[in-house]
Parts: C-alpha cells; structure tokens; sequence
C-alpha cells in the first residue's frame, strides 16, 4: 500500500486533485475552446473563456466535487454551433469540439503516468518524497482517464451527448424526454460502486497499463541501464483508484 513507502496518502490525492481542478480542466477547457474558436464560433472569446486562467474555467461545486467525491465538473462551454462556418457539416464540427475533451484528458493521462515512471528510474525515487511525486503523477492520471471516459458517453447532459447526437440521433432524441432522470440516475451510477463504475474502473485500469507499457518502454530506449524502482510500485496500482 501507500503507507509501505511512508507517503502520506491523503497528501498525495490532494495534491493530484489540485493540478486536476487547476491545470488539467482549465487547459481541456481551452483547448475546446480553441477548437470551437477555430471552427467560427467566437462565443469563448466573447464570454472571456479562450483563456489558460483556471478561475475563468472552474466551477467551485464542481471543484468541491473532485476534492471530496474524486470527480467533478468544470464551468459549461459556452459554444454555438450555429457559428461552425469554417466546417461544411455543423454536426462534424460538432463532433470535432466534443472529442477535443477526451483526447486532451488522454494526453494529459499519459504525460502525468510517464512523468509518473521517469521520476521512478531516478534517484529522487529512492527516498519518499520522490515516491510521493510518483504517486501524484499516477493519480492525477487517474481522473484525467476517468474524465476521458466521461467525456464520451452519449447521455443527454453529459459532454458526450454530442457524440450520440452525432451517431444515434434518433436514440438521442427519445432520451431527451427523460433527460433529468437519466442525468440523475447516471451520477448515483458512478458515486456508488454500481457496475458501472466497476466497468469504468476496468476501463481505466488497462488504459493506464497501456500508458505505462508505452512509458516504460520510451525510457527504457532513454535510459537503458537505469534501474526502475517504480514497478514495486506500480504492483499496487489497483490502490491507487480515487
């Protein structure tokens, strides 16, 4: 466990959550934004959202969330596709801006797991507070999976609802009617341990292994002849679930 390596559990997780809550949402934020922006629509610019300031992002509820329950939500985007005049099909522009979330919570997953393995090979691992970072980094790459996969299911108030407006229109239409109580039984889905989050958790599990396969190897081309403390680490990855 944590504790095995005299870092101090609660610590590590709340530093994680901070760099979630203030860099990791701000800048998928943007980077929607920015997308939406490029595509026509100036209502981020207009709003004052085409920016990296966290505060222009975070909603503070949301924010408490991440702290207390280990996911939240940030501010809602306030893009106009009826603007996407640089895209031929607004509903491929659409789709465009809605897979800008998981892609950058994809590429911020693998950057914090391979910050995650790099400190592992060096000697700042070899006395806890370099092991806390590890844990840090291994963490934050959780909810940034975690927020991935949020980001792509087609429910109606979810991020990913342009995504099955996109490829179940009709689908999507129908769950519109009961749009409140399927938001409502989604959230008591994930805060509770339902199979759903079971599956999330599984999910997000093999991504991380794959992130740190791929991490392990690009070190190992790097720094062949160091030797990983981190993989006595990495044993205990199943610990690490926020």
């Amino acid at each position: 466990m944590i504790n095995t390596y005299n870092v101090p559990d609660f610590a590590a997780r709340f530093l994680s959550k901070t760099i979630f809550v203030f860099l990791v949402l701000p800048v998928i934020q943007y980077f929607i934004c920015l997308i939406a922006y490029k595509l026509g629509d100036d209502s981020p610019e207009m709003q004052a959202r085409l920016t990296l300031n966290p505060i222009a992002h975070i909603d503070w509820m949301g924010a408490l969330f991440v702290f207390l329950c280990g996911m939240g939500w940030p501010k809602p985007l306030p893009i106009n596709s009826a603007n996407f005049y640089k895209v031929k099909d607004r509903r491929t522009g659409k789709l465009i801006v809605a897979l800008a979330g998981p892609c950058g919570g994809l590429l911020f997953a693998f950057i914090f797991t391979f910050l995650s393995a790099a400190i592992g090979v060096t000697k700042i691992a070899q006395n806890a507070f370099g092991i806390s970072f590890c844990y840090v980094f291994w963490n934050a790459a959780i909810l940034c999976i975690f927020v991935s996969l949020i980001y792509i299911i087609p429910i109606p108030g979810t991020p990913g609802e342009e995504i099955g407006e996109y490829f179940f229109p009709n689908v999507m239409a129908k769950m519109r009617r009961i749009q409140p109580l399927i938001f409502i039984v989604f959230l008591i889905l994930m805060y509770s341990q339902s199979i759903v989050s079971v599956v999330f958790s599984k999910l997000a599990a093999i991504i991380l292994k794959i992130f740190y396969s791929l991490s392990s190897s690009i070190i190992s081309l790097i720094m062949p002849k160091t030797l990983s403390l981190f993989p006595r680490a990495h044993s205990h990855w199943g610990a690490l679930f926020l």
